[in-house]
Formats: structure tokens, C-alpha cells, sequence
């Protein structure tokens, strides 16, 4: 299989790189750099190209005028010229997709043997690659690496420019055979904004990590800053990243010069990109390093900052070695940050990070537990997170152990196993993922179930129960959770299951069906259905007055949902009594001892099943729930069979007739497996 990688922007060449020279030679380079050459290795792959633009710019010495650059046998970089020879930002760029298309078809017309698939980066290479598909048909995969709607959040008044790179976005979304994420916040909270978006094409997969070579790390760090510092002697808090302002660079230097708190444990390193001198680079790079200075001025910092204007990638290795042998923690104050692949390197040498709650670092920070988030846009929280780390022996002990220990988890080999396997699927196939998606034939049986604990739990049966399912053609599956659609979406994709072609979700209060686009469209009848009786307002005001139930965010409300955490016993029974005693007609469901909400009394997951088996003419004896907690006993207890998974509340347990439901031996997404076997589904797919 010949693949091909497609990416116009930045300085891309054969390692070292020299990240930070532009503005947009960032970490979606080490990416592609990364995958290729993992992918180079995989079975079944023969040859793999990253094509990129041609330019010639004295003030960017390098190979990016070579057309082609063997980075090792197998992994080509291929460089393609358009109508201007110079480098071109991101946002130039646009302009010329339309030469670049031109170029690349006269290249594939010239191969003897075509790529089998095309993997675009940013939205540009994925118009392109959306050219190639119509022409030679290749099929091509799509990864954003940074969203345009995400930056926009950020802005009082977005550009023009940046609202056609949204709308543009949104086209490559909603036409890409699939759409390769690297975290669950990238699917769940900022791909399904845009309209276009087809879940069922949407994979999480996460990249991985080349650890770099610390050899005599500690000296070559130690001539890097020694220059800036007056006490070499103190940990250092580490930050590496691009000039820009979504960095939030300058934002670290502030809590850092208001607290002499932290001045007096730690000194302050800061690699932002490279640079002759301050005016030098784009705009806003130098907008950045501008701001940098001035802030350190301003707080009279000189002497606990280090700024280096050079670095390579030795010395990037060396810090990182440094920071961790002197005890000290990296920083990420990122306003949003896609990915963040330097919490990953971090984790590589044992350092403890500190990084911004918003984006991908709640993914990898959850997952590794090497570190803690925080707020950046509080710099006081944030700056008490650098100093907890740094203060605290045993804090630092355990974030650095778990580094070391699940960093294992984010390997390139990984990752190209992970996206050879999808290239192969969709080489096979024109039309996308269909696992999980309403039957092609007319389903007999319709089957429910839970995500949290009942689907989630365990990686290895979670991805069985995908291969599954996906095969039960005569059924019709659909997720039931008491997740808002969103949230859903991110566990499913999280945990490498394909979205379905219904979705169940706000605890049974709101039904998703798939369209023939690919699209979700909500059941607006069966939200009418529920209307009639529904009288949030005076829900609210009948409950505020409990003891012990304290109303949850407004992010976990609903239209149809009232949502509350349950502080002490009987609860349920009080909140039961007050609506009846108002007169109010409504359901309430009572899960994981403090979990509380109040429906429609015609809602909740059974309800919303047998809306679903009826709106599909399945009878209800031909009707399966799984589930694991309160919240799915209206559910367990409607359908014709019901699934406990081994790892089940004791109270659901409790509540489930023995006659109709089978209790599973095994937990989780193996207990589904093995209670459909049950039902004469699938064969036996549970782990013993």
C-alpha cells in the first residue's frame, strides 16, 4: 500500500527541524514526520510520500527548494511548486490550492503506481486531497490539527479570512472519508460543531512521541541559560512553544511576575520559536516576543528568565532532562490547545506538567496523571497549580512516576497501526464506516444500551464489541446514556466506538437519528410527545427548598431534564413526595447514590426504547437493554431482555426481574458481549 501524506505549511523537512523558525512550523510537523515514518514500517506498506509546497526564501535557509528529500528508504518528502516561489503563511496559502491541485494531479499522473489513500492535513490539503479523490478516485482521511471555530471563540471580532478557513473546514469535515482526531475534546466539543460533520466517520486515534536524545543533556542546558539566570540552583518551570498569541506565552510571564511566590521557588524558562533578532519574523510572532520583553521589564524578572533565541533539538532534549533532574515542571497556559504533544515529551523524561484545562491536555494529563490542569485565564489558580508541583515532594514523586509509566501508551508504532488498518478499510470500500449504523437490511431485533461502565471499562472488549456489532446486520443498535449528545460522541470516540445510527441521550429525553448523509437530526416529534405535562419552572422552584440536593451546572441541564447531585440519604423519596404534593406530573430517576434527575413522565431511557422499536415496527419482545445503574432501570425493565453487566450496582441488580435479564459474569463491554451471546447474538465474544 502506497501512502500518501498531504501538508503546504510550515518549514517541513527531514529531522532535525527547526520548529518556531515560522509561525506555522509547529507540532503538526513532528506529526506527520512522526506517522510517515511509523507507517514506512508497517506491513503491507511499500512506500510512503509527504508532499508538501516548493519554495525558495534566503531568510529560510534549507532544503525547501529540493523537489524531493529521502528522509529514509521508504519515506520520501515530495515538494511541489506553485505560482509563488517564496514561503507563504497559513492564511496565504488558500490561495494557492488551486495551482498546488494542479501540480499534485500531474504528479499522481506521472506515478506508475497511484496512492491507495491520501491523509490531508489542515483544511487546505484536505480541498486538495478532495480534488484527487473526484479525479482518481483515492480515497483521503482528514486531520484538522487546529481548529478555525476554536480560535474564533477567542476573538471579539474574527477576520474574514479566518471565517472562510471555518467555512472551509466545515466542507473537508463533512466530505472526508473519515476524520482522524487526536483527542476526545477535538470530537466532542469542537468537531461536532461544525454542521457537516458525519460522527460515524469521526476516529479518535492519538499520535505518539519520539523520545529525544538527552545524552549530556544537563551540560548543554546548562549553557543554554545559564547566560539569563541568577540562581542556577532553583528548579526551573518549563514552557516550549510557538510565538503565537493562542500560546498564551505572555499570560505565564504575568503569574509568574505577580507571584513572588513562585520568583522565589523556581526560575522561569521560555523556548518561543527561533529568532535573530526582536523585530525579525511574521507579525505576530513578533507581537509575541515584543509582549515577552516588555513583561519581563515590567516586572523586573531579569535574572530569573530564561529567553533563548536558538535552540535545537538537542537542546530542547536537554531541558526537558534538566527541568526533571532539577525537580522542577512544565508548563502549558494554552488558551486551548488541540493536542499537546509537549506534555507528551515531557512525560518522556519523568517531568511533571502543570497545563491549560482547555482541549486536549484533559485527555492525556487524565490519562497519563502526570500533572494538573488548571485555568490559565485565572493566573492566580493556575500559578497555585505550578506551585502545589513544585512544593510538594510527594505531589511531584507521583506525577513523575506516573509519567514514566504511561508515556508506554502513546507510541507511534500505535498510531500507525491504528491508521493503516482505517486506510485499508477505506481502500476497500467507497462508502464509509458503516459498524453501528441503522442495518443495511430490515433490522429484526433492537438492542440499547448504556456507555458508562457498561461499554466503557475496559479498551480491549470495548473495541470487540465495535467489531461485533458492527456485524449483527439484522440488528438495530443505538446508545441510551445520560450524556447530552456531545459528551457522548466524546466517550464513544474516546473509547474507539463507532457512533451508532440512533443515539438515546439526556437520560432518555432526546432521540438522534442518522440520515442518509451521515448527519444527526433530532426526533423533534418525540420531544412534542413530552411537552405537554413538562413544567420545568415550577419543578425547580417545588425542589429548591430539599435539604441535600443541590442543582447540577447548566451544562448538564436539558430542555426535558432537571438535573441534581443527591448530598444524603432519602432524597429521592422527599423529591418524589414535594412534586406529587405540587400536583407535578414528572419521572424521577435516582443513579450512583448521588446522582438525581427529574423527566417528563413520559421520558426516560425505556420510554425513549420503545419510541424507537415502534418508530422501526420491531415488537417489543424483539427489544434487548445493557446497562449497569439506576438511571437504566426504566429501561432493563421495559425490554423483552435485559443485560447486567458483572460490574453492576448492587441496586440495579436489585430492581431487575432474574426471569428476563441475564447477569453477566463479566464487567463491562465483555458482559454486553456475553449477555447478547446469551440472547442467540454474535457467538460468545466475552474474555474468560
Amino acid at each position: 500500500m502506497f501512502v500518501m501524506h498531504l501538508a503546504l505549511g510550515g518549514c517541513l523537512k527531514a529531522p532535525p527541524v527547526a520548529y518556531g523558525l515560522t509561525e506555522d512550523t509547529g507540532g503538526h510537523i513532528t506529526y506527520i514526520l512522526g506517522a510517515a515514518d511509523a507507517m514506512a514500517d508497517m506491513p503491507g506498506v511499500s512506500r510512503v510520500e509527504v508532499v508538501t509546497r516548493l519554495f525558495d526564501d534566503p531568510a529560510l535557509p534549507g532544503p525547501y527548494a529540493d523537489p524531493r528529500e529521502t528522509v529514509r528508504p521508504g519515506f520520501d518528502i515530495v515538494r511541489l511548486p506553485t505560482s509563488s516561489p517564496g514561503y507563504l503563511s497559513k492564511e496565504a496559502l488558500a490561495r494557492e490550492t488551486g495551482d498546488f491541485a494542479e501540480a499534485l494531479a500531474a504528479y499522481i499522473d506521472g506515478l506508475s503506481e497511484h496512492p491507495r489513500i491520501i491523509h490531508a492535513h489542515f483544511a487546505d490539503a484536505g480541498c486538495i486531497a478532495a480534488r484527487m479523490r473526484d479525479r482518481f478516485g483515492i480515497p483521503f482521511v482528514f486531520t484538522a490539527h487546529s481548529l478555525g471555530i476554536d480560535k474564533r471563540d477567542t476573538l471579539d471580532r474574527p477576520s474574514e479570512g479566518l471565517n472562510q478557513r471555518i467555512a472551509m473546514e466545515g466542507r473537508i469535515i463533512g466530505t472526508a472519508d473519515a476524520v482522524v482526531a487526536s483527542s476526545a475534546d477535538e470530537i466532542g466539543r469542537q468537531i461536532v460543531r461544525y454542521p457537516s460533520v458525519r460522527t460515524d466517520r469521526l476516529h479518535r486515534i492519538a499520535p505518539g512521541v519520539a523520545v529525544p536524545d538527552a545524552t549530556g543533556a544537563r551540560a548543554t542546558a546548562c549553557d543554554l541559560v545559564r547566560p539569563f539566570l541568577r540562581d542556577m540552583e532553583k528548579p526551573a518551570i518549563l514552557a516550549i512553544a510557538r510565538p503565537v498569541h493562542k500560546k498564551n506565552l505572555l499570560g505565564l510571564v504575568e503569574m509568574y511576575g505577580r507571584s513572588l511566590a513562585l520568583q522565589e521557588r523556581a526560575n522561569l524558562v521560555i523556548l518561543a520559536g527561533l529568532r535573530d533578532t526582536v523585530e525579525c519574523g511574521e507579525v505576530e510572532q513578533r507581537e509575541v516576543i515584543g509582549g515577552l520583553l516588555e513583561a519581563i521589564d515590567a516586572h523586573d524578572l531579569y535574572g530569573k528568565v530564561a529567553y533563548p533565541k536558538r535552540h535545537t533539538q538537542t537542546d530542547i532534549a536537554a531541558l526537558y532532562a534538566w527541568t526533571a533532574a532539577r525537580r522542577g515542571v512544565f508548563a502549558n497556559p494554552a488558551h486551548t490547545e488541540p493536542f499537546g504533544l509537549t506534555l507528551l515529551e515531557a512525560a518522556s523524561f519523568g517531568l511533571p506538567v502543570v497545563a491549560t484545562c482547555h482541549g486536549g491536555p484533559v485527555d492525556i494529563v487524565g490519562d497519563i496523571g502526570h500533572g494538573m490542569l488548571a485555568d490559565p485565564a485565572d493566573g492566580e489558580v493556575f500559578g497555585r497549580a505550578l506551585l502545589s508541583c513544585l512544593s510538594c515532594s510527594e505531589t511531584w514523586d507521583r506525577a513523575a512516576r506516573n509519567a514514566r509509566a504511561g508515556i508506554e501508551r502513546y507510541t507511534w508504532q500505535r498510531y500507525a497501526e491504528r491508521c493503516t488498518a482505517l486506510y485499508r478499510e477505506l481502500a476497500t470500500r467507497s462508502a464509509p464506516r458503516t459498524a453501528g449504523r441503522l442495518s443495511r437490511t430490515v433490522p429484526r431485533t433492537f438492542f440499547a444500551s448504556d456507555i458508562d461502565n457498561t461499554l466503557t471499562g475496559d479498551a480491549g472488549a470495548a473495541r470487540d464489541f465495535d467489531r461485533a456489532i458492527g456485524r449483527m446486520d439484522d440488528v438495530a443498535f443505538a446508545i441510551a446514556t445520560g450524556r447530552h449528545l456531545d459528551k457522548a460522541l466524546a466517550v464513544l470516540g474516546a473509547w474507539d466506538i463507532t457512533p451508532p445510527g440512533i443515539l438515546i441521550t439526556a437520560v432518555g429525553t432526546e432521540i438522534y437519528w442518522r440520515q442518509a448523509d451521515g448527519s444527526l437530526a433530532l426526533d423533534e416529534d418525540f420531544g412534542a410527545s413530552m411537552a405537554g405535562s413538562w413544567r420545568p419552572e415550577d419543578i425547580a422552584v417545588t425542589l429548591a427548598g430539599i435539604g441535600g440536593l443541590t442543582a447540577q451546572p447548566s451544562t448538564c441541564q436539558g430542555p426535558f431534564k432537571r438535573s441534581y447531585f443527591v448530598r444524603s440519604a432519602g432524597v429521592a423519596g422527599a423529591v418524589r413526595r414535594a412534586l406529587k404534593g405540587a400536583g407535578l406530573r414528572a419521572h424521577v430517576i435516582h443513579s450512583h447514590g448521588d446522582l438525581l434527575d427529574v423527566v417528563p413522565e413520559g421520558a426516560g431511557k425505556g420510554a425513549a426504547v420503545a419510541w424507537c422499536a415502534r418508530t422501526l415496527d420491531i415488537a417489543q419482545e424483539r427489544t434487548i437493554s445493557a446497562g449497569d445503574s439506576g438511571n437504566d432501570a426504566d429501561m432493563l425493565t421495559r425490554t423483552g431482555g435485559a443485560i447486567l453487566v458483572g460490574n453492576a450496582d448492587a441496586d440495579i441488580r436489585a430492581a431487575v426481574p432474574r426471569g428476563s435479564a441475564h447477569l453477566s459474569r463479566h464487567a463491562h463491554a465483555a458482559g454486553v458481549l456475553d449477555g447478547l451471546a446469551r440472547f442467540g447474538f454474535g457467538g460468545r465474544e466475552a474474555r474468560a
